[in-house]
């Protein structure tokens, strides 16, 4: 194969960069329905489309919860449920929420609430599973700081994980060829890093190297989870939402990982048995 074929769409690539622009909607501008887990905000949308969007949401909700084991006192329900506004149209989603025009979905999550338009069909799937694990996440974890391959790499694995096995074969390829982006660097990239026209590293530019640190970040989570499983994840995330740094949660968690080389060897070795 003579390029990596890369599995990201540009709406999950450069997903938070985005949604960091103030949105100015008012809630009384809208009707509302509520299910088990969210009120959703409408006014000229399809019943059909309006019945699809909570059916989805509960379904993708149940699935993230139960994945990342999010049994709480106080989960999603009564006022404490997640929001979702559907828009009238493309052109009134683009000018609420500043998102470039290819965009079918975003998430504010601080304010728990994501974001479509009617008739936003792409809006089903990918985008918002993403987006809802977003949300998830940062209900376990509160407003700690964490590295960006953390946060987007559990969006994309609870996105990608029925298909994981064509995104392993695309990390396996990457590691084979070293066309990696260095290890240092994809623990360290921040979003202002993903949002220049290059970046961090001179030999990758533009969307290219957004993909390729998304694939990377997936598939440290991925290995994380299936070399430790899943319930050690869930401690790290805890002990995070506790109060402790990262990388002192990281380093108790993980101790076999304690520094960088040995991390990124069991993540390559890891990868090229597969």
């Amino acid at each position: 194969m003579g390029r990596t074929r890369y599995l990201f769409s540009k709406n999950i690539a450069i997903f938070l960069i985005f949604t960091l622009s103030l949105i100015n909607i008012s809630e009384k501008d809208f009707k509302r329905k509520k299910s088990f887990h969210f009120v959703v905000y409408y006014n000229n949308c399809s019943q059909n489309f309006l019945d699809r969007v909570i059916r989805e949401a509960e379904s993708a909700y149940t699935e993230i919860a139960e994945e990342l084991k999010f049994f709480r006192e106080d989960p999603w329900v009564w006022d404490n449920r997640a929001k979702i506004f559907i828009l009238d149209s493309k052109e009134d989603y683009l000018k609420a929420t500043h998102m470039p025009s290819w965009s079918a979905g975003c998430a504010y999550p601080s304010k728990k609430t994501v974001y479509t338009y009617t008739g936003s069909y792409k809006f089903f799937g990918y985008t918002l599973i993403h987006e809802l694990t977003h949300l998830v996440f940062r209900e376990i974890i509160g407003e700690s700081r964490v590295p960006l391959w953390l946060e987007e790499g559990v969006a994309i694995y609870m996105e990608r994980r029925k298909e994981a096995y064509n995104l392993v074969k695309a990390v396996k390829s990457l590691i084979r060829k070293n066309e990696i982006i260095p290890f240092g660097e994809v623990l360290s990239l921040e979003f202002r890093d993903l949002d220049k026209e290059r970046g961090p590293s001179e030999e990758f530019k533009g969307i290219s190297f957004v993909e390729k640190f998304y694939l990377q970040a997936f598939s440290l989570v991925y290995f994380l989870i299936k070399e430790y499983d899943m319930f050690r994840f869930t401690i790290l995330l805890r002990k995070i939402r506790e109060g402790y740094s990262f990388s002192e949660s990281f380093s108790s968690t993980y101790r076999l990982l304690n520094n960088r080389e040995k991390f990124e060897r069991e993540w390559r070795d890891f990868y090229l048995r597969r």
